[in-house]
């Protein structure tokens, strides 16, 4: 592999990190907004995918 696409897949991968780590806080904070708002814990998690 050469310098540059090292260079390229390493920039790939801290943006696929970043993108990561956004996604996560979205999706926390969507899930404290439905359980502030009364939403109950099951249907959040079936939202989600946990289930």
């Amino acid at each position: 592999m050469s310098e540059d696409a090292l260079e390229a897949a390493q920039q790939a991968y801290q943006s696929a990190q970043e993108a990561l780590q956004t996604a996560r806080r979205k999706l926390a904070e969507a899930v404290l907004d439905a359980y502030a708002n009364g939403e109950p814990v099951g249907r959040i998690a079936e939202g989600c995918g946990s289930f």
